[in-house]
């Protein structure tokens, strides 16, 4: 079963070299841009897990967060916070705003799969849940 990842970044090679790595994992991704574009496609998509990018004209991913986390209808998406930002500069305010996990970048593709399979396994999206062929949202 495909897992549905949102991708929340504003350059394009990072949404290329995302693709590539977690498509090869059984992922099905859609990237977003901007803030804005992101909070749209929850409202019109069902997605397992959100990575979000901090660093992005426009919305921030820390607002971006903020506002997910008030909305009915995604605010239980687990979102994976992935960017340059040191983790002593962003991990508390991304935790307490309600992140699930945490990227540093650059990163390793074992890193990064590894975060977004915890995230899920704590969220009961694990890729080793039954499936019973509908949709448990």
């Amino acid at each position: 079963m495909s897992r549905k990842l949102l991708l929340v970044d504003d350059e394009t090679d990072v949404h290329e070299i995302v693709e590539l790595m977690l498509g090869k994992e059984g992922f099905e991704i859609l990237s977003a841009s901007s803030g804005d574009e992101a909070l749209r496609m929850v409202h019109e998509e069902k997605f397992d897990v959100i990575l979000l990018d901090l660093l992005m004209p426009g919305m921030s991913g820390q607002d971006f967060l903020k506002i997910l986390k008030r909305s009915r209808v995604a605010s239980k998406i687990p979102v994976v916070i992935f960017t340059a930002l040191k983790p002593e500069d962003a991990y508390e305010e991304c935790t307490q705003l309600g992140a699930d996990g945490y990227v540093h970048k650059p990163f390793a593709k074992k890193i990064l799969v590894r975060e977004i399979e915890r995230v899920l396994e704590e969220s009961g999206e694990g890729k080793d849940r039954p499936d019973s062929g509908e949709d448990s949202r």
